[in-house]
């Protein structure tokens, strides 16, 4: 039930969710490709994330550990995540009965491109306003 409501609030938003699998879509937002995913067993739970976006290097390692730790602790309710040598940032969330679906995809979709928009500033050696 709570799938169907968050496919149907996409389209209404303009996305176009598609479906990669069970539980899992894909959509994009500026450009990127942002994937959501419900669970069967617990239709409270909710996660978008934005999958692999960077990979990691012997040249780079240290520089996205520091900034991934940074944007952990900057940008709330985001994690970004280092698994099997790539990024990803991810926003998990348990839908409430009350939940205002149009607010509540803008705030993750928001919360997501500003992470991301963050870490590749960082990356790049770009000041970060509140930070450097």
């Amino acid at each position: 039930m709570a799938q169907e409501l968050l496919l149907e609030q996409l389209k209404i938003m303009g996305f176009e969710p598609v479906r990669i699998d069970d539980g899992r879509y894909l959509f994009e937002y500026k450009e990127m490709k942002y994937l959501l995913r419900t669970d069967d067993d617990n239709e409270k739970f909710l996660s978008i994330s934005i999958p692999v976006f960077d990979e990691i290097t012997e040249n780079n390692k240290m520089t996205v550990y520091e900034t991934v730790n940074i944007i952990n602790s900057l940008v709330r309710y985001v994690k970004m995540i280092i698994k099997e040598e790539n990024v990803s940032v991810v926003y998990e969330h348990r839908l409430a009965d009350n939940d205002d679906l149009e607010e509540l995809l803008e705030n993750i979709i928001q919360a997501l491109s500003t992470a991301l928009s963050l870490y590749i500033k960082k990356m790049r050696g770009d000041k970060i306003p509140y930070l450097d």
